[in-house]
C-alpha cells in the first residue's frame, strides 16, 4: 500500500474498500463528497458505487455509478473504462441487461483506446455473462470467444 498521506481521498477510500473496510471507505467518501466537485466528486462516487457493489446494494451502485460516469467525462480512458465496467456489472445484477451491454461496450472501447487488453478482455467476458443471463447463447459464445482470443496484459 502507498502511504496514506500521498493519496487523494478517493484513492484512500478505495484502499480501505480493497482491504475489506467497506464501512471505513463509505465514511471517508461521505465525509469528502460535500466539498467535492467535477472529476474528484465523480471519482469519490465511483468508489462509493464499488462499495455498494461489494456490499450487494446493486440498485444504489447503479445510481451512484451513473452519476460518477457523467461527472468523469474528462478522465483518462482507463479510468472511465473502469467506471463503465462497474456500472455494467451493477446493471447486470439488477437485470438491466440492455443497459449493461451498452455501457460494457463503451468500457471495452475505452480500454481499447487506453491500450489495456486485460481490462478489454474483462469487459468482453462480462458482456458474455450478460448474454448468458439473457439465454442468448450464441452471443454469449461470441463474447467469450472474443475475450479468450485477445492477447496481451
Amino acid at each position: 500500500m502507498t502511504q496514506a498521506e500521498d493519496l487523494s481521498p478517493h484513492q484512500r477510500a478505495d484502499e480501505l474498500r480493497l482491504a475489506g473496510d467497506l464501512t471505513g471507505a463509505r465514511s471517508l467518501v461521505q465525509e469528502r463528497l460535500g466539498g467535492s466537485t467535477g472529476d474528484e466528486r465523480g471519482r469519490l462516487l465511483g468508489v462509493l458505487g464499488r462499495v455498494n457493489l461489494d456490499s450487494g446494494e446493486n440498485a444504489a451502485a447503479a445510481i451512484t455509478l451513473e452519476e460518477a460516469v457523467s461527472l468523469c467525462q474528462g478522465v483518462d480512458p482507463d479510468e472511465s473504462g473502469e467506471l463503465l465496467l462497474d456500472l455494467g456489472c451493477a446493471r447486470q445484477r439488477i437485470g438491466n441487461f440492455d443497459g449493461a451491454l451498452e455501457v460494457l461496450q463503451r468500457a471495452a472501447d475505452r480500454f481499447i483506446e487506453a491500450d489495456v487488453p486485460a481490462r478489454q478482455r474483462l469487459a468482453w467476458a462480462t458482456q458474455g455473462r450478460v448474454h448468458y443471463d439473457r439465454h442468448a447463447w450464441e452471443k454469449a459464445a461470441e463474447a467469450f470467444t472474443a475475450a479468450l482470443a485477445l492477447t496481451g496484459d
